[in-house]
């Protein structure tokens, strides 16, 4: 959506649910749901020798863990079908994570040569339970909670693309802190 001549947006909704098709034999919901949101919004701004790009993103996240179902000699489903496991954790386990994303990409004329400033930070939590057996008792049960913040950070110069040399000079680093549990 252009607001004017330098500065322009643009907004992006996402749901989307399944109540699930894979049948929990020891009792609780069916498997295999999901129910997602997200959003992204985007901004462009341009004056003169100077632009700007800011995107924003988060995702909510509430869905089924991976599922396992263990096989028999022939490999087939010890269940008998393929859309029903009998897994020991409580409603078959879960997979919840929110995911805030941010970045900002900054670029100035300089005649010559071209500045590029390149920011991004990304913080996150996930909570992660699922049955790696597929047997309906505790024997290879696998949990995560972890929660980070990420920050990174580049600068380029850059030839103007004119010329027998072209050039890139630049620096970039990185920091992030993550907190696990593991179980």
């Amino acid at each position: 959506v252009p607001v004017n001549e330098n500065l322009a947006f643009r907004f992006a909704g996402y749901h989307s649910e399944d109540d699930g098709y894979v049948k929990n034999l020891e009792g609780g919901d069916d498997l295999i749901s999901h129910d997602t949101d997200a959003f992204r919004f985007s901004t462009a701004w341009v004056h003169d020798r100077l632009s700007v790009d800011l995107v924003v993103d988060y995702e909510d996240r509430d869905m089924s863990p991976t599922i396992y179902s263990g096989l028999d000699e022939a490999g087939e489903p010890q269940t008998g079908e393929y859309t029903e496991v009998a897994t020991n954790i409580p409603d078959g386990g879960y997979d919840e994570s929110e995911v805030t994303n941010i970045s900002m990409k900054g670029e100035y004329d300089l005649s010559t040569m071209d500045l590029v400033s390149i920011t991004g930070y990304r913080t996150h939590e996930f909570d992660y339970r699922e049955d790696t057996d597929g047997l309906p008792i505790a024997l290879l049960d696998y949990k995560q909670d972890q929660e980070g913040d990420y920050f990174s950070q580049e600068f380029r110069l850059l030839s103007d693309g004119e010329g027998a040399w072209q050039w890139i000079l630049g620096a970039s680093g990185f920091v992030d802190d993550i907190e696990a549990d593991y179980s």
